[in-house]
C-alpha cells in the first residue's frame, strides 16, 4: 500500500497528470478509503496527493463531490476526545496543545496537507458553497479554531474565513452552526496575528448579509471586540507580540499589512452592523463604543 501511495504521490506532483488521476474511475474513492483506514504513512501520502490535485482548479470539483471524501478529511483534522488515545500529551510537555500532542508524526503531516487542501478547495466559490454544507467539515474546523495553543488554529480560521466569502453561505453558516459566531469572537483575542485577521474578515463577510447582522451584534462580546480592536490604533494589533530586534523590515511590513487589513475589516463590520436599526442599542450598551467610532 505504501508503495502504491508513493507512486500516486509522485504522479500527482506533475500538473499534467492531475486531471487524469481525478477523472480515473474509483481513484478518489480509493484514496478516501486509504485515508480512513490507514493511520500511518499511507494516510499522509494520500492527503498530500489530494493537496497536489487540489492545486489544479479543474480537479477541485471532483474532490469535493467524491463520495465520503469530506467525512474522512474531517476525521483527520477533528479535535480528538481525551479518551481517543492521546497519551502523548504528557510526553509532549506543557507548552504543546493537546491537539498536537499525538505521538503519530504521520497524523500531523496528514493534517497539514488536509488544511492546505481545504484552503485550495474553498477558494472556488462553487466548492465553498458545497463544503459549507458539509456539517462534519464545519464542525471540525470550528473545533480546531478554538485550540489557540495550536498552530492549526490559524489554518482552520483561514478556511472558515474563505467559506464566508461565498455570499450564499453566510445565512447558512450563522443559523445552521450556532457555535460559529462565538468561535469567531473568541478568535479575535488570539495571540496569532493572522488568526485575528481572519476572524475579523469572517465577521465582515457575514455582516454583509442583512439577515446575519442581528445575530452577530447580539453575540456576546462581538461589539466589544470590534470597538476594542478599533480603539487600539494602528500599532496595537492583537498578537503583534513584539518581534524584538530580530524581526527585520520584512516582518515589520507584514505586521503592518496585517494590522491595516484587520482595522479595515473591523471598520467595515461596524458599518454593516450599524445599518440594522435593531443593533444600535448594542452600540450604546458597550462602553466607549460610540466614542471609539467617532
Amino acid at each position: 500500500r505504501v508503495r502504491a501511495v508513493s507512486t500516486l504521490l509522485n504522479l500527482s506532483a506533475e500538473r499534467r497528470n492531475r486531471m487524469l488521476i481525478a477523472n480515473h474511475p474509483g481513484m478518489l474513492e480509493s484514496v478516501s478509503q486509504c485515508v480512513k483506514h490507514d493511520g500511518g504513512e499511507g494516510r499522509q501520502g494520500c492527503c498530500t496527493a489530494l493537496l497536489y490535485l487540489s492545486k489544479t482548479s479543474e480537479a477541485r470539483g471532483f474532490i469535493v463531490r467524491s463520495g465520503g471524501m469530506m467525512d474522512v478529511l474531517a476525521e483527520v483534522i477533528r479535535v480528538p476526545g481525551r479518551d481517543d488515545g492521546g497519551e502523548g500529551a504528557a510526553e509532549a510537555g506543557p507548552d504543546v496543545d493537546f491537539y498536537d500532542s499525538d505521538p503519530n508524526r504521520f497524523l500531523h503531516g496528514a493534517r497539514l496537507s488536509v488544511f492546505a487542501c481545504l484552503l485550495c478547495l474553498v477558494k472556488s466559490q462553487e466548492n465553498a458553497y458545497t463544503v459549507a454544507r458539509e456539517q462534519v467539515i464545519v464542525d471540525a474546523l470550528v473545533g480546531v479554531s478554538r485550540r489557540h495553543g495550536s498552530p492549526s488554529h490559524a489554518r482552520a480560521m483561514a478556511v472558515l474565513a474563505h467559506l464566508t466569502r461565498q455570499s450564499k453561505n453566510c445565512h447558512h453558516l450563522v443559523f445552521k452552526h450556532p457555535s460559529l459566531l462565538p468561535t469567531l469572537q473568541y478568535a479575535t483575542g488570539s495571540s496569532d496575528r493572522e488568526a485575528v485577521r481572519y476572524a475579523f474578515c469572517a465577521l465582515q463577510n457575514l455582516s454583509v448579509d442583512k439577515s446575519c447582522r442581528a445575530p452577530i451584534a447580539h453575540t456576546a462580546g462581538v461589539i466589544w471586540s470590534l470597538a476594542d480592536r478599533l480603539g487600539r490604533g494602528p500599532a496595537g494589533g492583537a498578537g503583534d507580540g513584539g518581534g524584538g530586534d530580530g524581526g527585520g523590515d520584512g516582518e515589520d511590513a507584514d505586521a503592518a499589512r496585517c494590522d491595516a487589513e484587520t482595522r479595515l475589516a473591523v471598520a467595515g463590520t461596524l458599518q454593516n452592523l450599524s445599518d440594522e436599526p435593531a443593533n444600535l442599542i448594542q452600540f450604546t450598551i458597550v462602553r466607549d463604543c460610540i466614542g471609539t467610532i467617532a
